[in-house]
């Protein structure tokens, strides 16, 4: 049985395994809290690995390696802000909706703060739920095409995926609810876990033999685009010279990857074909014959190639490549940049882009999903006020502290073996380098299932939303027992998760308004839950504060967002080069909490500082 048999049929079978265990909660559901809160009966490990789970998407595994291979310590960094905002939550805003047993952010605001605050977050939060779910749906898409580059350039094997892992997200999720999500959840995350940590086992000694003790610095063991700067003229060398090594290296390619070569020495530089040529040396690599002492006989070998040739034992995996890469490079000295290192930028703690940017993009990942509501709603499901805070706290200090360093130093993995590739393909490519199919089928399966659960979080939530604040709340509906408010959740789950699905085949730019709906959320909704959870009095003038500090953010941070599109848009230009400079260095979502906190400072303490007006 081939590789890429074996590593298909465990991803098949571990979803399907996954799904099944989903579907068989609808055993255990009977009435509305177990569907949409999983009765709040959920202890403190299993509260664990759901949050985890629905943490690490697309964006947190894939998107977030491909990141760091761009940016190195500098994502190590920023990416933890994207985890800190559990350990508040877990410690502090959690307990306070287990202990008013709650089922969304809009339910909090109105047992916080009144129905004004509530019902403007109900708005938020329909606007917020319908986009978040479709573009759940969407990234089935985009970490298909990650994982599967073959398939990127075709849009209906795109659109199947979205359909048919988004069609078994709908099925286990009406059938079973968040229980059935839950429960899902708990492989999902143990699996995803295990494989990223496999994954780094087999990457530290490739990374530990890379390193070059002599300058402290990492060499990269592939070629780049970097290593060639004259491929055109390189290209020629290997078409037209006749010497005994070029045609010894000739007779190891085929006719397509000679084509490829004669389309660079006729001058079509383009970037794909210059990548062609790269990937064609890259295989030279792992060709075990490709030294011949006649063929270079004429080539004045180094002294690290010729103490690689005179090892006794045969040359493989890691070892063949060195010596073939040092062959290579000895063959044509004036063609190839020798020994190049990784860029030092890699390894600042800005990376390179300043301390601005440090700051701002740390702040975007602190701020951009706080009290989203798919982990909102996981704040309401613990058995008690403990198990809440052990379980999302709990996470939150795990992954701040373990996964950004998982990540990057398998991104390191990448950027040493595959410099020049496209950044969101650094953790397929790293995969495939392992050549362990069984391993490589549980990450791509979990990889996908991490998705879903993603997904399956954002269905549930929005569930809740609809159930809870719009048709008990405004409409008046009430649960009898009689089982017909359980039935509206599950035809609204379902109906839900097929809508998203149709706009996420349908609608490309769908990621677009998700992200309108994040600057949106984060200015109108942090400040208040923060003052709610640290603030234990209650008065009208608070309320009346939070409502204004809400609706005063949400609309300055549309006219900001406003500004940069008519920008970006239009080419209207309101302001200097500066300016907009400083402006689009500042995420929309942490310029709009900046704006809450000023706003909200100044109603509740500026007219203490101003004498009041004697009277007469």
């Amino acid at each position: 049985m081939s590789d890429k048999l074996i590593l298909w049929a465990i991803v098949i079978a571990y979803m399907l395994f996954v799904f099944f265990k989903g579907v068989m909660k609808v055993r255990k559901i009977g009435s509305t809290d177990d569907f949409l809160v999983a009765g709040r009966n959920v202890n403190w490990f299993l509260l664990f690995c759901t949050m985890g789970a629905t943490i690490i998407g697309g964006g947190y595994s894939i998107g977030a390696i491909g990141k760091t291979y761009e940016w190195g310590i500098l994502m190590l960094l920023v990416s933890t802000g994207g985890y800190l905002h559990f350990i508040f939550s877990g410690l502090f805003v959690a307990p306070q909706f287990r202990d008013a047993k709650l089922y969304t952010v809009a339910g909090y605001f109105g047992h916080r703060f009144g129905e004004k605050p509530r019902f403007f977050v109900l708005i938020l939060s329909l606007l917020f739920s319908v986009f978040i779910v479709a573009a759940q749906m969407a990234a089935f898409g985009t970490v298909t095409a990650a994982i599967l580059p073959d398939l990127a350039d075709s849009l209906h094997m795109l659109q199947w995926a979205i359909l048919v892992s988004g069609i078994m997200v709908v099925i286990y999720s009406t059938a079973g609810g968040l229980m059935a999500v839950i429960h899902t959840d708990l492989f999902q995350f143990i699996v995803l876990l295990a494989g990223f940590v496999i994954t780094l086992a087999f990457c530290i000694p490739d990374i530990a033999d890379s390193y070059n003790s002599d300058t402290g610095k990492f060499v990269p063991s592939r070629f780049g685009m970097a290593d060639i700067p004259q491929p055109q003229k390189f290209a020629e060398q290997l078409i037209q010279d006749s010497n005994s090594v070029t045609t010894h290296i000739r007779s190891h390619l085929d006719k397509d990857e000679i084509n490829a070569i004669r389309r660079v020495a006729d001058r079509d530089t383009s970037t794909s074909n210059q990548r062609s040529l790269i990937v064609t040396l890259n295989k030279l690599l792992d060709e075990p014959k490709l030294y011949d002492s006649t063929a270079f006989a004429r080539v004045n070998l180094t002294k690290q190639t010729l103490e690689r040739l005179n090892r006794n034992e045969i040359q493989e995996g890691r070892d063949l490549r060195r010596l073939n890469l040092s062959l290579i490079q000895d063959a044509y000295p004036e063609q190839i940049s020798r020994n190049r290192e990784i860029s030092a930028d890699f390894f600042k703690v800005e990376g390179g882009k300043g301390w601005l940017f440090l700051i701002t993009t740390f702040l975007a990942f602190l701020l951009g999903e706080t009290f989203a509501p798919g982990y909102a709603t996981r704040y309401c499901v613990g058995k008690n006020i403990r198990e809440t805070r052990l379980g999302i706290a709990g996470v939150g200090f795990f992954l701040a502290f373990t996964f950004p360093v998982i990540l990057f130093f398998i991104a390191l993995f990448a950027r040493i073996q595959f410099p020049d590739i496209d950044p969101q393909q650094a953790l397929p490519m790293v995969v495939d380098q392992l050549h362990n199919p069984v391993v490589g089928g549980l990450i791509i399966g979990a990889l996908l299932m991490a998705v879903m659960s993603s997904a399956d979080s954002a269905l549930n939530s929005s569930t809740a939303i609809f159930v809870k604040d719009l048709f008990e709340h405004q409409l008046g509906w009430k649960d009898k027992g009689d089982g017909r408010m359980l039935l509206i959740a599950r035809i609204c789950t379902a109906a839900l998760g097929l809508a998203a699905i149709l706009i996420a085949v349908l609608w490309s730019d769908i990621i677009g308004l998700l992200l309108f709906t994040y600057h949106i959320w984060a200015p109108a909704i942090i400040l208040p839950v923060v003052v709610g959870a640290l603030w234990k009095k209650r008065s009208a003038k608070l309320t009346q504060h939070i409502f204004i500090t809400m609706i005063s953010a949400t609309v300055l941070t549309l006219l900001y967002r406003g500004i940069l599109s008519l920008k970006t848009n239009f080419d209207v230009l309101l302001f200097g080069d500066n300016a907009y400079s400083i402006m689009e260095s500042l995420d929309p979502a942490v310029f709009g909490v900046v704006v809450s906190c000023i706003v909200f400072v100044s109603l509740r303490f500026l007219p203490k500082l101003i004498p009041a007006k004697k009277t007469e």
